[in-house]
């Protein structure tokens, strides 16, 4: 499996890796645009290259596809813990964040 839910009340799923042959599939599911964050950390110590390869394809597909995509442990480390304590937030375009800054 490639990805399992998380209980922070916003939907996931469990996805399997494009050579399973399971679906639902991470790729499938992607091209679809029906993911709108990949969380996806690379693995340099695994003796598996097919790990390495699989996780490569998705976090290039991600980037193919203006995914939001972390591949850092400790943002996203970071990321689902602010998620935890920000119950809930309120979605603004960048433009709004911009003009609250020029007015200071």
């Amino acid at each position: 499996q490639l990805a399992c839910p998380l209980d922070l009340g916003c939907h996931s799923v469990c996805l399997f890796w494009p050579e399973d042959s399971k679906e639902p599939n991470v790729e499938d599911v992607m091209m679809r645009r029906e993911i709108e964050l990949v969380i996806n950390i690379p693995s340099f110590s695994s003796k598996d290259l097919s790990d390495i390869t699989a996780g490569y394809r998705v976090r290039r597909l991600a980037a193919d596809l203006g995914i939001s995509l972390i591949t850092n442990m400790k943002c996203a480390r970071m990321f689902v813990e602010s998620l935890e304590r920000v119950k809930t937030f309120e979605v603004k375009s960048w433009d709004e964040y911009i003009l609250k800054d020029s007015a200071i």
